[in-house]
């Protein structure tokens, strides 16, 4: 009956991910790894469950200059992709996110910000994947009975995380961590990027009025 059949997407919400190449992850969540064991309490006193988040101004540490540059460096490339006018951005906070077996982060998003990211150096089996949230509130208001889960009728996505994957989203899309299925650790770190100058370079207005004399 019907010639053509196919759905189209329309506004779609984008995950940009970026693997970084073998030898650059190796080094970097090497020593990474080494920085946060030694500037963080003992990890083998956290009890199952007990997620340990460091402070949120790691970015201005010279040991996690490295990983600041390539999380601006993958911001400035998701700006040229929008084709924002500008793509002069900074880190607003980094910071650790120490994960035990048993552990958990509820559904959140990060206010007053462009874009999140996730950057993992160890995402064991059990323990390596993260949960995207659908944003659209409309889609509850009618909720048919289904036959079985896929991508057309889905409220969330789970997302597969590794070491040595950077993944950026819009700030305000929500999202959540599952529990930790694994025996060993989950480390990633988290960040927030923003616009330099803000006031300056975008909350202008974007329409040009009638030029005034005078």
């Amino acid at each position: 009956m019907f010639a053509n059949v196919g759905p189209q997407p329309l506004f779609p919400t984008f995950l940009w991910a970026h693997d970084l190449e073998a030898k650059v992850r190796d080094d970097l969540n090497k020593g990474l790894t080494e920085t946060l064991k030694r500037i963080t309490p003992d990890w083998s006193t956290l009890p199952p469950g007990r997620n340990l988040q460091t402070e949120q101004n790691l970015h201005e540490r010279m040991e996690f200059q490295k990983l600041s540059e390539i999380a601006l460096a993958a911001a400035r490339n998701v700006c040229r992709e929008h084709a924002y006018e500008s793509d002069d951005v900074v880190l607003t906070a980094l910071w650790a996110n120490i994960n035990p077996p048993g552990t958990e982060h509820p559904q959140h998003t990060h206010p007053n910000n462009l874009f999140s990211g996730i950057y993992y150096l160890s995402a064991p089996q059990g323990g390596n994947s993260v949960l995207f949230l659908d944003p659209r509130p409309q889609t509850a208001i009618i909720s048919p009975r289904i036959k079985s889960h896929n991508r057309y009728n889905a409220v969330m996505a789970q997302v597969p995380a590794q070491a040595g994957r950077l993944y950026i989203f819009p700030a305000w899309f929500g999202h959540a961590v599952p529990p930790n299925q694994s025996r060993d650790f989950r480390i990633s770190l988290s960040f927030n990027v923003m616009f330099r100058d803000f006031e300056k370079t975008v909350s202008r207005p974007v329409w040009d009025g009638q030029k005034v004399s005078g």
